[in-house]
């Protein structure tokens, strides 16, 4: 060792394990300190694999057709069923077969308030204008609902509606 001032400079490292200098004693940095605690459990691996569920195969069910008391019949062999589906109604007439009639028609369309005109004015009224402009849907024909009728039989046949 050699003494430069008051601090004593180790040249040759050597075993020992402090080194003084004027705040106190320094570990060497090289191996860890160890860390007093309990006794480490020994890994053994992830534990054995276990069955979840019996592979077994899905149920067969059978049945057989048994009429219900009060059910309705099954149609006799050849009959065919017919399915009507009418048109999608718009805001202009329509050419249709009346259900009710069975005539070829042009449906009549009138106009009817409907939910669009009553959002359209509530609206209006959220956004200040209540004095008068909140009616101002009320008179405008695009926004109503369409109604189609039977010119011949006068029976309502479909409605046009915005919502």
């Amino acid at each position: 060792m050699e003494s430069k001032g008051d601090i004593e400079v180790v040249v040759d490292g050597g075993p020992a394990s402090t080194q003084e200098y004027p705040g106190g004693p320094v570990y060497n940095q090289g191996a860890p300190m160890p860390v007093p605690g309990p006794d480490p459990v020994p890994y053994s691996g992830p534990p054995p694999p276990q069955e979840a569920y019996p592979m077994h195969p899905p149920p067969v069910y059978t049945t057989t057709a048994q009429p219900i008391a009060g059910s309705v019949p099954p149609p006799p062999p050849g009959y065919v069923n017919t399915l009507v589906i009418r048109p999608g109604f718009t805001a202009l007439p329509c050419n249709i077969n009346c259900p009710n009639c069975n005539n070829a028609v042009t449906t009549v369309t009138h106009k009817e308030v409907g939910m669009m005109v009553w959002l359209m004015a509530g609206g209006m009224i959220l956004l200040g204008l209540w004095l008068g402009c909140c009616l101002v849907p009320f008179c405008i024909d695009s926004l109503k609902d369409t109604v189609h009728t039977c010119p011949v039989c006068k029976h309502t046949v479909g409605k046009f509606t915005h919502m």
